[in-house]
């Protein structure tokens, strides 16, 4: 296997030095380096890593769900100024919302607030996090009821075994 080393962001230098690491536009396939301490010990070839979802040049990913899901319809054209559309940026479907209000329920239970009707069930779990990419910012809560179209509902901390 050609092992080829990755060069310095945005240099134009190529080190392609056969066919299969050419790519469409002379530009070159720079081989990923082993993250993982472990891995390079055992030389066992883990680029991306491990617990990733990842797609690499020329891949395609396609994840499909039942809920949460919004389409326009076959003849419908993409216009970002229509509203409720997939094509509206503002517009987030059913699968995600912003949050609007937390408050604890007379239940005890919290009770957060969204920005717009989900079709969340009971027993869902949900992610609510912060517009910061550090995973620590987020938490995940599990509906206590079905959200029935509504926007206001309780919700309950996993539990964990």
């Amino acid at each position: 296997m050609n092992m080829l080393k990755p060069l310095a962001p945005g240099s134009k230098q190529q080190a392609c030095d056969n066919e299969n690491s050419m790519l469409p536009g002379d530009d070159c396939f720079y081989q990923y380096e082993i993250q993982d301490a472990q891995d390079k010990v055992a030389k066992r070839p883990a680029f991306i890593g491990h617990k990733v979802l990842a797609v690499s040049y020329g891949g395609k990913l396609q994840l499909f769900g039942k809920r949460g899901v919004t389409f326009l319809g076959a003849m419908e054209k993409c216009s970002p100024e229509t509203s409720d559309t997939e094509c509206n940026p503002a517009y987030t479907g059913t699968s995600w919302v912003r949050l609007t209000k937390v408050a604890v329920g007379t239940d005890g239970f919290p009770t957060i607030t969204v920005s717009s009707a989900a079709d969340w069930k009971m027993d869902d779990h949900i992610v609510v996090t912060s517009t910061d990419y550090l995973p620590s910012h987020s938490e995940e809560m599990v509906l206590v009821e079905d959200a029935n179209g509504g926007g206001t509902f309780r919700v309950r901390t996993p539990s964990r075994a």
